[in-house]
């Protein structure tokens, strides 16, 4: 199994950590233009505010919102394409989008690396 994110031993337990892709992950995003989707996305009103949240309920808003996102048939198949490309689904692709997502909307992209 490829693992495109994941967390800091020291954040614990698993219901509070914060997720940070790894080097295929990174890739991936690069690929897809993740990071430049994510920094569209949040200057746009689509985004639910995240006041008052946790960084660990953003991180999953943000996941489940890349999930839920109508992508445009260039955008859906560029996401297919890099998960068959690196032998992951489909959702995992999206999980990344979702991070970076996260990233910019907490402003923890510089924090993370």
């Amino acid at each position: 199994m490829l693992t495109l994110w994941e967390t800091p031993a020291e954040e614990n337990p698993l219901s509070t950590w914060i997720a940070r892709l790894t080097k295929l992950g990174k890739t991936i995003s690069e690929t897809i233009g993740a990071k430049e989707w994510a920094k569209r996305l949040a200057e746009g009103e689509e985004v639910e505010s995240i006041k008052g949240k946790s960084e660990y309920e953003v991180q999953e808003l943000c996941k489940d919102y890349a999930f839920k996102l109508k992508l445009t048939i260039s955008e859906r198949n560029m996401v297919m394409k890099a998960a068959c490309d690196n032998g992951i689904n489909v959702v995992e692709v999206l999980d990344v989008l979702g991070l970076e997502l996260r990233d910019v909307l907490l402003g923890i992209e510089e924090r993370m690396e």
